[in-house]
């Protein structure tokens, strides 16, 4: 049976580092690889922006992205293809993120309502109970 992949977002991953809850679990599914993760180098900056203002240090930072990049597949987009889909959806910062989405073949998993709905038409998308349901299966 092919193992399942999920396409997370940044908030997604920066809720599984801050909080326990399902986020982290679906995070400890992918570090154990039951299943395999994937995000883009655009959702790691903006864990790297969003982990400073919750006041974790350079040197914790960087201990969190090693950490994840032992375990995360990171798929990302060129220029071009950023700009073919710059259309996508309304909130222009989502599209880098929509973009590598679609590249990695993968079910997105976001918290990000507005961005799972536009996100539909393009990918499969899973709310974050449904990809910790079928994770754990």
């Amino acid at each position: 049976m092919k193992k399942l992949s999920y396409f997370l977002d940044s908030n997604v991953i920066i809720s599984g580092i801050a909080w326990d809850g399902n986020e982290r679990e679906l995070l400890e599914l992918g570090m154990s690889q039951k299943i395999e993760l994937v995000t883009c180098y655009y959702a790691l900056r903006e864990i790297e922006r969003v982990l400073s203002k919750f006041g974790y240090s350079s040197a914790m930072i960087i201990d969190e992205l090693l950490h994840l990049r032992a375990f995360v597949r990171i798929v990302d987009s060129t220029e071009d293809e950023i700009r073919e889909n710059w259309d996508l959806v309304r909130d222009k910062s989502n599209v880098p993120v929509l973009t590598a989405a679609i590249k990695s073949r993968c079910t997105m998993v976001t918290g990000d309502k507005g961005l799972a709905k536009r996100s539909e038409r393009y990918i499969k998308v899973k709310t974050m109970a449904e990809a910790l349901q079928e994770g754990k299966v």
